[in-house]
């Protein structure tokens, strides 16, 4: 599947033109922030972990020459704050590509989403505009998938309405400067199917990865 997003409008042709820039959020999640979104405990640091992701997005926004796209990895935020950092970023025209922390899924109660989700800048009859873009891991690395069984839960891989696979190509851009990109999350990089279905058809491959490497 291929989605394309208008980035700009006639009068700024400059903008994109040349090499994107892309920012890598050095963003620190343990243990204890996955057992967190896996057991549904309330998180005893929120207030402090919020206070250093405003940080961080300040310095992105203060630093020298801004990027482009600003990546987080696999279940780096919660989804309410994935929506405020895209906001304030969509106004300094940076795009945001971040894992988003797992989703209840609405098939039952035993069953979770890991999607990466995209708010990428656009321009709908030249007026700026974002557009969010879910796209759905399609396998449990071995490791998550023991952890959320003894959490007595499972991933849920199927796409629905309005979400995308991992591996899909995303189009944005217009014209030539189109950037024809994909978003893999973590162990889904090891299916040979998403690998070949993307050859020689992107620019740049994102993996959103929660590893130490």
């Amino acid at each position: 599947m291929q989605v394309v997003i208008p980035d700009r409008d006639e009068d700024e042709e400059e903008h994109l033109r040349g090499n994107r820039k892309i920012a890598l959020a050095f963003w620190r999640s343990n243990m204890d922030d996955w057992l967190v979104q896996v057991g549904g405990k309330p998180r005893q640091n929120q207030a402090l972990r919020f206070r250093r992701l405003m940080r961080l997005t300040n310095l992105v926004l203060r630093g020298g020459e801004r990027p482009n796209y600003l990546l987080f990895h696999e279940l780096a935020l919660p989804w309410r704050w994935f929506f405020l950092m895209s906001r304030k970023l969509s106004r300094h025209r940076i795009s945001l590509i971040s894992g988003v922390e797992y989703l209840r899924s609405p098939r039952r109660g035993v069953f979770v989403k890991n999607e990466a989700w995209c708010s990428l800048q656009s321009y709908v009859a030249n007026f700026p505009n974002q557009v969010l873009i879910r796209v759905v891991k399609t396998k449990p690395a071995e490791d998550e998938e023991i952890g959320l069984a003894e959490q007595g839960l499972r991933l849920d891989v199927l796409t629905t309405a309005g979400t995308f696979r991992s591996g899909d190509v995303i189009v944005h851009g217009n014209g030539p400067e189109s950037l024809f990109f994909s978003v893999v999350i973590c162990s889904d990089l090891t299916d040979i199917n998403i690998r070949a279905r993307l050859r020689g058809k992107i620019d740049l491959l994102n993996v959103l990865a929660w590893n130490q490497d």
